[in-house]
């Protein structure tokens, strides 16, 4: 009775556990866009894409910072100093993103690890059913769930629709 109930507990708190990272809430369309970032610190910083699409990218970056400035009526004083905040906190964030970098590498490598060793203590019937279970979440979830595209979930993210503003209307 007591494994039972043991069973049973188990069940239902690996159930709720696997239901809450299920369920992520979408960003909701009136969200501000987030805060300016250094150009390198970007996931898709120029210089992380092919030249024409740097090119592009570089472009309409040049744009919005020339519609933001126009906006806020910046004199050329306050651009000075905006620039020069903008690489001291370059400069500063710098270290801390490639860390970040690392140890997301370091996590990476240890989740894989955990799968592999997970898989081996599986038989090979238990193995591809649980192939199959991931085949199935993975149509629920769509194809930027899909393991060619984890790089890219930043991105995807960023691609979601935003209500435009008339700074942004040009782009």
């Amino acid at each position: 009775m007591k494994t039972l109930l043991g069973l049973t507990a188990g069940t239902i708190l690996l159930s709720s556990v696997a239901m809450a990272q299920e369920a992520k809430p979408e960003m909701p369309n009136d969200m501000p866009p987030p805060p300016p970032m250094a150009d390198e610190m970007r996931p898709g910083a120029p210089e992380a894409l092919p030249k024409a699409d740097a090119e592009k990218l570089e472009k309409r970056m040049k744009a919005q910072k020339e519609r933001f400035e126009k906006r806020l009526n910046l004199t050329p004083e306050q651009k000075e100093k905006i620039e020069a905040l903008h690489e001291k906190t370059k400069a500063e964030m710098k270290p801390i993103m490639d860390e970040m970098k690392t140890l997301r590498e370091k996590a990476d490598a240890i989740r894989e690890n955990s799968k592999k060793e997970f898989e081996a203590v599986l038989t090979d019937e238990q193995r591809e059913i649980l192939k199959t279970m991931h085949k199935e979440r993975m149509e629920k979830k769509g194809p930027k769930y899909d393991k060619k595209m984890k790089g890219d979930r930043r991105m995807e993210r960023k691609k979601r629709t935003r209500p435009a503003s008339p700074a942004t209307d040009n782009e």
